[in-house]
């Protein structure tokens, strides 16, 4: 199996550029179509190797295919025109492609926070994959435990990317992964793949780890398939990604529901464990700014074990909020 060549593809990701950029050769084959919105798809095929064809559709779709090549890819995402802080509201990426391929792919959610790249800026690479064939994560990732986001489980990692600068030091930044247990993705038939990542789940299991997304705000998020072959292999495919959507949501516009603590619409056991691990102080406890105010459930301004205890008693049709 191939590893996933990052430094060609990571190296020069500029914040103020429109689209992603990376260091691209002349011999290299790359389409941009950047939108005054944000949104934008992307193709590039690294030193134009093999076949690699791209065409953007009127409607914003993207179709291509792929034979022979070293390292090629699609996305389809957007940068976004204002900040968004997805640890202090809601995040969700919702795709819809058509995925054939052998040899070496993977495919699902890939972006950066904010920063300028330099010497002096930290940003964040993240990555939530979602399917793959022959794939496996480059050298140097460090096991970070496991998220469950939804009904699937992913197992977490972090790495640091240095980047060669070959003046004054070198620099680089940190690197964010959720890997879904179950591969969604089945080789050598055309693959209809469609859902939801809650990108904001996975940010705030990523800040458990130490990621510093409160310093900087989510820049840009995209859907990216991904291939690599190598003189050896015949590796092929075609990919169609006809619909990617981006939401985000600030939870304290929204009506606040006293006792939910987990932000999500309803009060439950849930809730009552999560005001209760915030109220020890459990580092490990996900819980957004709004979610502690939800958690206040008798409303005298500390969210603690009397509000979870407050909260059981709801459930349990003791008392009214």
């Amino acid at each position: 199996m191939r590893r996933r060549i990052f430094g060609l593809l990571t190296a020069a990701v500029i914040a103020a550029a429109a689209v992603p950029v990376m260091h691209v050769s002349a011999a290299d084959t790359e389409y941009a179509y950047p939108q005054e919105d944000g949104s934008f798809v992307y193709g590039w095929n690294y030193n134009g190797q093999g076949k690699y064809d791209f065409r953007k559709e009127e409607n914003g779709s993207v179709y291509g295919s792929w034979e022979g090549i070293n390292t090629c890819l699609y996305q389809k995402g957007i940068r976004f025109p204002e900040p968004v802080h997805p640890e202090q509201g809601s995040l969700r990426v919702a795709y819809h492609t058509e995925l054939e391929a052998t040899g070496t792919f993977s495919y699902g959610i890939h972006g950066f926070s904010g920063g300028d790249y330099t010497v002096d800026s930290d940003p964040i690479e993240f990555y939530v994959i979602e399917g793959w064939n022959e794939w496996e994560l480059p050298a140097g990732v460090q096991p970070k435990g496991t998220v469950t986001v939804g009904n699937e489980c992913y197992d977490m990692y972090e790495s640091f990317h240095t980047i060669q600068t070959g003046i004054e030091r070198n620099y680089g930044y940190m690197q964010y992964w959720s890997v879904r247990q179950n591969n969604a993705f089945e080789p050598r038939k055309l693959n209809v793949c469609a859902g939801t990542v809650a990108l904001d789940e996975h940010i705030r299991a990523w800040q458990s780890l130490g990621a510093k997304f409160d310093k900087y705000a989510v820049a840009q998020v995209y859907f990216e398939a991904e291939a690599v072959g190598d003189s050896e292999s015949n590796a092929h495919g075609s990919c169609s990604i006809m619909d990617v959507n981006v939401t985000s949501a600030d939870p304290a516009a929204a009506e606040a529901v006293t006792g939910d603590a987990t932000c999500d619409g309803k009060v439950d056991v849930a809730d009552a464990v999560l005001i209760l691990r915030y109220a020890i102080a459990d580092t490990e406890a996900q819980i957004t700014d709004q979610g502690v105010k939800n958690g206040d459930a008798d409303r005298n301004g500390q969210t603690d074990a009397d509000d979870a205890a407050l909260v059981l008693q709801f459930i349990a049709r003791k008392v009214t909020f």
